[in-house]
């Protein structure tokens, strides 16, 4: 008799798999890839579509501007394929079912050319729909230069003042002197804004990561839809 099949179990395949994954990267570098097609290679070994785009979600957001400085960009968009073509009726309601993951309530949908259908409010983002050749993209983009900004004006400005008032009324109980007061005004101006820096950096990484969330249902919504659609609709007749 042949021996028994070679075996892994799941946790093992998915510790293998990414043990493979970073001994080629490191063979051959960091070369991006287009998402679609890493779902496309995550199905094949097995990985449920959801889940893959789950776990590409969830690292985004960990990784959220962990390498700049000032924290996430204003700019971000999250966009996915579909392999086929969307008319115009279909259109709108993509844009409806991903209106209210987006906070995009009262928004009017546009059609801005013949295969190209928008849904904006400015300040909150934007949904778009584009069919072209046989494929759709559907897409959301968010513009928060506005918030950012406040987020870490604010507390920049508010925590030097509160730093240097604190600093210096220390300083004139203790010493008393005009040298000491200027030289422990700077200081606490400097560590308040320091504080208040890093504080509006964190508040602003949390909320670029709310924003991103409602990106990524946005369009989870739309490309549920247009799956659900084409399950429902009948078979093809040759």
């Amino acid at each position: 008799m042949g021996s028994r099949q070679d075996q892994v179990s799941r946790s093992e395949f998915a510790v293998i798999i990414r043990a493979a994954a970073e001994a080629q990267s490191r063979r051959i570098g960091d070369d991006a890839i287009p998402l679609d097609e890493a779902e496309r290679i995550a199905a094949e070994a097995g990985i449920e579509p959801a889940e893959f785009r789950s776990a590409v979600q969830s690292l985004r957001g960990k990784r959220l501007g962990a390498n700049r400085f000032l924290g996430p960009s204003a700019m971000t968009s999250v966009e996915h394929s579909l392999p086929r073509a969307v008319a115009g009726e279909e259109a709108y309601r993509l844009l409806a079912e991903g209106q209210l993951s987006m906070g995009l309530a009262g928004a009017a949908i546009s059609q801005v050319s013949e295969s190209v259908w928008r849904l904006g409010q400015r300040g909150k983002g934007e949904l778009q729909v584009a069919s072209h050749g046989g494929w759709t993209r559907i897409a959301a983009v968010s513009d928060n230069q506005k918030a950012k900004f406040a987020l870490f004006t604010a507390p920049t400005i508010g925590g030097g003042i509160a730093g240097s008032v604190v600093m210096s009324g220390i300083a004139f109980v203790g010493m008393g002197t005009l040298e000491a007061l200027a030289i422990s005004n700077l200081i606490g101006l400097a560590a308040g804004s320091a504080l208040g820096f890093a504080g509006g950096r964190s508040a602003w990484i949390a909320y670029a990561k709310r924003i991103q969330e409602r990106m990524y249902s946005a369009i989870e919504r739309m490309r549920a839809l247009v799956e659900d659609e084409d399950t429902a609709s009948p078979a093809k007749l040759p």
